[in-house]
């Protein structure tokens, strides 16, 4: 099954969703970072922190797609076997 790793960088938060083929959500991360207001008005963002926080997501997506498909794995083979 084909499957679609996404990054949605919003205002507060960095986050990845991975769709199936249907664009059903299987699996998600998301990781809020500061925002600092130097004027009235105004908001600024760490570029440095939207980085770390992005690619910590994704590896966290990721991992948790990787053990869920392990598992799914290890079920079918053990229904198999029976």
């Amino acid at each position: 099954m084909k499957k679609i790793l996404t990054i949605d960088q919003g205002t507060t938060s960095s986050r990845s969703i991975i769709f199936n083929n249907s664009f059903d959500i299987i699996n998600e991360s998301q990781q809020e970072y500061a925002l600092s207001f130097p004027k009235d008005g105004w908001v600024e963002h760490n570029p440095e922190e939207i980085w770390k926080t992005t690619l910590k997501v994704l590896k966290e997506v990721i991992k948790k797609e990787e053990a869920e498909s392990k598992q799914e794995e290890a079920t079918k083979s053990n229904s198999v076997k029976k």
